[in-house]
């Protein structure tokens, strides 16, 4: 079993990071955990649809957010309910391959790509 690629960055910035998406993909993506620190972040996949961003804004400052993009799921270090800070509504998805994500952050994140193998009977 292949352990899932991680990548981080360490602070509020404009970055550019790549992930190399090995799965076996029956719908043609992989939909990582994400978690990030600080008031927003914008997340585009530019080797997939530039037009597609992973955005959330007007949190707070002191509260870590972590999405699961694959389940659809949302929580936080803060109380409240967070779906109107998911200003995008588009779920961060990874194709099969090499992966190009131009990102905007108010702090640190994390990005997680589980690797998924199909098996055969």
């Amino acid at each position: 079993r292949l352990a899932p690629t991680t990548v981080k960055i360490d602070g509020a910035g404009v970055h550019k990071v790549t992930i190399n998406n090995m799965s076996d993909i029956i719908d043609g993506y992989t939909y990582p955990i994400v978690q990030f620190a600080g008031t927003s972040i914008d997340i585009v996949n530019t080797s997939d649809d530039s037009e597609r961003h992973f955005t959330f804004s007007g949190l707070l400052d002191n509260e870590v957010i972590t999405v699961d993009n694959e389940t659809k799921y949302i929580s936080s270090t803060a109380s409240g309910e967070k779906l109107s800070n998911f200003t995008s509504k588009k779920w961060l998805r990874l194709r099969q391959g090499m992966n190009t994500l131009a990102i905007i952050s108010a702090g640190e994140v994390t990005i997680t790509c589980p690797h998924y193998a199909m098996i055969g009977y």
